[in-house]
C-alpha cells in the first residue's frame, strides 16, 4: 500500500494518520522521539506492510510484476494499489473521495508541529500539489514512476510502468479487490 491506502486505512483514527503517512520518511532516532500519542500511526504503518506483504493475493500480484521490475515489483504494487483504490472507491465507503483527502490534509496540518524540521518543506509541497489525488491518476502515476526511476540507483524497470498498469489492471484490480476486505478485517475498520 502506498499514501492513499495507507491514509484510508487509518481514516478513523486521527492520531495514527500522522505516523503512519509518514513512517517511511522517518529516520530511526526521529521515530524513537516521535510523540507517544502519534506513535499508534508508525505500528498501524507495520501491521498494514507485514499484513499486505504476506497476503497471498499480494504475492501472486507481485510474481506477475516481477518480470517488468524484479526488486522493484513490490513498490510498483504498492503504488499501482492506489491506482486501483481509487477505481473501486465506492466499493469501500461512502465518503467522497474529494471530502476524504481533504480531512487527510486537515488532520496532517493539524499535528504538523510533529513534523521532524527537515521534511515540513517537503510535507507542504506534497500536500499543496494533492498528492492524495496525484497516485490516482495515469499522469499522476507517470510521473510518480518517472521521479523514482530518476532517482534509483539500479535499473527499475519504471519507464515502462504505465503499460504495465494498463496491460494489467484487470489482473490488479481481482487481486486487489481480493485482497483489500480481508485487509480492513485484519485491522478491523470496514465500515
Amino acid at each position: 500500500m502506498n499514501y492513499l491506502g495507507h491514509l484510508f486505512l487509518s481514516r478513523h483514527l486521527p492520531k495514527a494518520v500522522l505516523g503512519n503517512f509518514l513512517r517511511d520518511m522517518l529516520s530511526p532516532a526521529e521515530i524513537k522521539s516521535w510523540p507517544i500519542e502519534l506513535k499508534a500511526g508508525i505500528s498501524l504503518h507495520h501491521r498494514i506492510d507485514n499484513f499486505t506483504d504476506a497476503h497471498p493475493e499480494n504475492q501472486m500480484a507481485r510474481r506477475l510484476l516481477n518480470p517488468y521490475f524484479r526488486k522493484y515489483a513490490g513498490v510498483a504494487l504498492d503504488m499501482y494499489y492506489d491506482y486501483v483504490l481509487y477505481q473501486s472507491w465506492e466499493r469501500y465507503t461512502g465518503q467522497e473521495f474529494e471530502s476524504f483527502e481533504t480531512e487527510q490534509y486537515q488532520v496532517i496540518r493539524d499535528h504538523f508541529s510533529s513534523v521532524p524540521e527537515r521534511l515540513k518543506y517537503t510535507v507542504r509541497r506534497m500536500i499543496e500539489g494533492q498528492f492524495l489525488y496525484r497516485f490516482t491518476t495515469v499522469n499522476g502515476q507517470s510521473n510518480a514512476f518517472a521521479n523514482l526511476n530518476h532517482r534509483a540507483r539500479f535499473e527499475t524497470g519504471f519507464d515502462q510502468a504505465i503499460g504495465v498498469l494498463e496491460r494489467h489492471l484487470p489482473e490488479l484490480t481481482i487481486h486487489f479487490n481480493r485482497f483489500f476486505p480481508d485487509m480492513l478485517k485484519h485491522i478491523d475498520l470496514s465500515e
